[in-house]
């Protein structure tokens, strides 16, 4: 998500946020089987011409459980990108859905860099989505949902 000299300004980036939350929360909620993409960092979305995100990099992706766990676990040491890991992953070894929220929290983190208006709604969710304790963060129907609230805004 480099901006390459191209001027990219905040709609924009809030579109590229909403975006990639919507493809988030289709892989957690609405794929049959629901995945965990597991490796979610900003290399990781990619941009169309029209700057539409893709969600790519899904290496280390793994289905749910279908009986309601929802965790998977890390295979040979892989976790992803360092500074998107969450911190409960080094800790149990098991992939969650808020594992990727804590990543796609990281990711908004550095979209909102220099940005003002509705700057502090969105570091909100962006930090609701990095909290340590990884039942206190939102799914990633919810950060969708408050990224396209506040996308009604600009």
């Amino acid at each position: 998500m480099k901006d390459d000299g191209e001027h990219m300004d905040w709609p924009l980036w809030l579109k590229i946020g909403i975006g990639a939350a919507k493809g988030l929360a289709w892989l957690h909620h609405s794929c049959n089987p629901h995945i965990i993409h597991r490796n979610i960092s900003s290399s990781c979305i990619l941009l169309d011409l029209h700057y539409e995100p893709k969600i790519s990099d899904s290496g280390l992706a793994s289905l749910m459980n279908p009986i309601g766990a929802h965790l998977g676990t890390f295979v040979n040491g892989k976790f992803g990108d360092m500074g998107y890991v969450p911190p409960e992953y080094l800790r149990t070894l098991l992939a969650t859905p808020k594992g990727d929220v804590y990543s796609f929290g990281v990711v908004l983190l550095e979209l909102v860099t220099g940005y003002d208006g509705e700057l502090s709604e969105f570091l909100t969710v962006a930090c609701s989505c990095v909290l340590t304790d990884p039942n206190e963060r939102p799914t990633m129907f919810e950060v969708y949902q408050f990224l396209r609230a506040i996308g009604r805004k600009v």
